[in-house]
């Protein structure tokens, strides 16, 4: 038997990657819900390709849940493995998963990310209040009501009862989103431009803007693109893709878990509210602790000095 070798963006200029990627993440984006409406109308019936009229029932929740998982797993990570794939055969050292880093160097990235919700919050708050003229008030209220059937939506997948219903949320809300995410942004592409540019702040600054910017939530990009500059700076400085993981899924974890109490009368602090303080004091508090964390993260790990 022949051998294939598939590695043919070996080698390539950047634009020749860059554009194998946004075709493979197009191709993917519309043949992962047709494949999900193949395997569901046999298993649920055609209401599947119906409008969904009653987004609280039951059975529409748990079809857009599995939708969603579809999406993660299919649209960033198979996207993501088929771009490396094309370049080398060792996927997973490509995609920095064969170091899983020390103890230390994950305390300090889920410290930083810790230390980082305040300033998120206050992004979030920044991002809203940005004025629009009065010519751009139909585009604003389309962004508004975006906004709301995207929050809506995440209100329904949180609202849930029992252990087993948190348990999956944080399987589907937190982890697989952490990990197919980070492989994508932080694994695929933030390396892409690394190996292109040659900086790591500029890199790290555009897949930020990328990574935030493909959630299509205008009132929620500061905050997003704040959280992808930490988790590119822990992936960058630590030299592997776990610690950004780990992060993320402890990000998005504790959301579910706070929605998880607030929905069933534990607290009072809804997960919208994760980083709210009373001060300006202790976002600038926040900002000076994120700047130290990264500096020890630095200090920890130098792996990749070709691009100071």
């Amino acid at each position: 038997m022949s051998y294939i070798d598939y590695r043919f963006l070996s080698g390539k200029a950047f634009y020749h990657k860059i554009l194998v990627l946004i075709l493979l993440f197009l191709a993917l984006y519309i043949l992962v819900p047709l494949i999900f409406l193949v395997i569901s109308i046999p298993i649920w019936g055609r209401e599947v390709i119906e409008p969904i009229s009653d987004s609280s029932s039951t059975l529409n929740i748990n079809l857009m849940k599995v939708l969603q998982l579809f999406t993660q797993i299919g649209i960033f990570g198979i996207s993501a493995w088929l771009f490396v794939r094309m370049q080398t055969n060792k996927v997973s050292e490509h995609l920095s998963l064969n170091h899983f880093s020390n103890f230390k160097t994950h305390l300090l990235s889920i410290g930083l990310l810790l230390c980082a919700l305040p300033l998120v919050y206050e992004t979030m708050l920044w991002n809203e209040s940005i004025p629009f003229p009065e010519k751009f008030s139909s585009l604003y209220q389309s962004l508004i009501q975006q906004q709301y059937r995207s929050e809506e939506m995440m209100n329904l997948f949180l609202n849930t009862q029992g252990v087993g219903g948190l348990l999956f949320n944080i399987f589907l809300i937190a982890l697989i989103p952490a990990f197919f995410e980070e492989l994508f942004f932080r694994g695929a592409l933030q390396k892409l431009f690394l190996d292109t540019l040659k900086n790591k702040h500029i890199s790290i600054f555009i897949v930020a803007i990328l990574f935030s910017a493909i959630h299509l939530q205008f009132f929620n990009f500061l905050p997003r693109f704040v959280l992808g500059l930490a988790l590119g700076y822990m992936a960058f400085y630590s030299g592997s893709l776990w610690p950004s993981i780990v992060a993320h899924a402890i990000n998005n974890g504790i959301s579910v878990v706070i929605a998880w109490m607030y929905y069933n009368g534990y607290t009072r602090v809804n997960y919208q509210e994760i980083g709210e303080t009373p001060y300006w004091g202790i976002t600038i508090i926040s900002v000076i602790a994120c700047i130290i964390l990264i500096y020890f993260l630095r200090k920890t790990h130098l792996p990749n000095k070709v691009y100071e």
